[in-house]
């Protein structure tokens, strides 16, 4: 089912799933159909148009209002087959309801259910303020693991370990950094408009949470763009290295190939059917021997000089 409402009071040990909505409820909904996000609108009188952008896989955190509900739309960390990427989350704050609509299921509820005691669905400030500092520790997580690959990496391409599949993890890495900064740059302008109270009533211990909020995206910000360098810096630095390689490997083929050539064209000419010197001195074996020999040390001399070996 794509729709679930949940219950939570202060007295409440935990969250209780209703069949019927209530106020103050949490309305969870998932991957909505057509006829779903319809419901919705006729029920609880909500923006389909902005239910229908949030199932856009490619959408930006921004802040929007349609009568008195407001629409936070974010981008929520998610780690799926190894793969660490995010998608989108739009929570609409209503007078009788908190609504989170997600592309896909990712078990947000329950974590909230497990790690937050006091959480509470009537008090609906709050809860948003508990699922912010949970997106913050996740994408805090997720962006100390990939600095824990991107060092580990490191240390194998200073040793030349290196190989394609550890450069498209770079580059894996990179798109994942990009999608953070991406999403983290417009969701701090969102709580920067937040914290005036203007679009959600705040109590002063909501506006010290909500600096710490707009403090910690900041850092998080920073930690993403300086993971992101530290990640392209290593792939081109390794790069240059492996290009360098290649060039002398290059250089030292085509001066072996060169120094071969001589010593294998010089004696095919005494097997011509024609008058060439030496051919009737009984010394003519040893003699083109030592002037192939001779032109082939004289080739490794140069090339050597040359640092083409």
């Amino acid at each position: 089912m794509a729709i679930r409402i949940f219950y939570k009071n202060l007295r409440m040990l935990e969250l209780e799933e209703r069949q019927r909505f209530e106020r103050g409820s949490l309305i969870e909904v998932i991957n909505p159909s057509t006829e779903e996000i319809e419901h919705l609108h006729k029920k609880l009188s909500v923006d389909s148009s902005l239910i229908h952008d949030a199932l856009d896989p490619y959408e930006v955190p921004r802040l929007e209002s349609s009568g008195n509900d407001l629409y936070v739309f974010l981008r929520y960390p998610i780690k799926e087959n190894g793969v660490i990427s995010t998608i989108p989350l739009l929570i609409i704050i209503a007078d009788k309801f908190l609504m989170l609509v997600t592309l896909r299921e990712f078990d947000l509820i329950g974590e909230l259910n497990r790690t937050l005691e006091d959480i509470a669905t009537t008090q609906k400030t709050k809860l948003v303020l508990q699922i912010l500092s949970r997106m913050h520790r996740q994408y805090k997580l997720y962006l100390n693991d990939i600095n824990r690959q991107v060092n580990s990496l490191s240390i194998r391409a200073r040793g030349e370990r290196i190989d394609n599949s550890d450069i498209m993890s770079f580059i894996g890495f990179e798109d994942t950094l990009n999608d953070f900064i991406s999403a983290l740059i417009p969701y701090s302008s969102i709580l920067h408009r937040l914290v005036d109270g203007r679009n959600l009533k705040l109590f002063n211990d909501d506006k010290d949470l909500i600096e710490d909020l707009i403090l910690g995206s900041e850092e998080l910000i920073q930690l993403s763009k300086n993971s992101l360098n530290t990640s392209i810096n290593i792939r081109d630095a390794y790069s240059t290295v492996l290009t360098n390689t290649l060039n002398r490997v290059i250089k030292f083929l085509t001066s072996l190939t060169i120094i071969l050539t001589v010593a294998v064209i010089i004696p095919s000419i005494y097997g011509m059917n024609i008058d060439l010197p030496f051919q009737r001195s009984p010394h003519a074996f040893a003699i083109v021997m030592c002037i192939t020999a001779g032109i082939s040390v004289f080739l490794i001399w140069l090339f050597n000089k040359k640092k083409w070996l």
